[in-house]
């Protein structure tokens, strides 16, 4: 279900959409996808605040219904990817480089902000 502006038949402009299975997307569409800026939120009520592109997120945060924050880089199915910073619900904080949903170097901080461990793999990008 989608409101919101067509050009040639498909959501074009600022939108809201409604999809089977829960998730809804407010923002953003150019040729039928999200496109821009927008927020999606799943079923499970994690949500996406984010720059989309092509129908995904490219760049944003993300929160989790558990209170982990992620604010970073995003590959085509939705992952931590890239550069980003995750902060765990404890207030543990992920600061570096994740591929496919991993932390995978960069550096770890407690709650108060001090270094608990530094991870440096071999971490090619793209």
């Amino acid at each position: 279900e989608y409101t919101g502006p067509f050009e040639g038949n498909v959501p074009h402009g600022e939108g809201e959409a409604k999809f089977t299975g829960g998730m809804r997307y407010r923002g953003r569409f150019a040729r039928g996808l999200m496109h821009g800026r927008g927020t999606l939120v799943a079923a499970d009520r994690s949500a996406y605040d984010a720059e989309f592109a092509e129908g995904h997120p490219v760049r944003g945060t993300l929160r989790r219904p558990d209170g982990s924050e992620y604010t970073g880089e995003f590959n085509a199915a939705g992952e931590m990817h890239g550069e980003g910073r995750c902060e765990l619900q404890d207030g543990t904080v992920y600061l570096g480089f994740f591929e496919a949903g991993k932390f995978t170097s960069g550096q770890i901080l407690d709650a108060e902000g001090y270094p608990v461990e530094l991870i440096m793999n071999s971490f090619k990008q793209q």
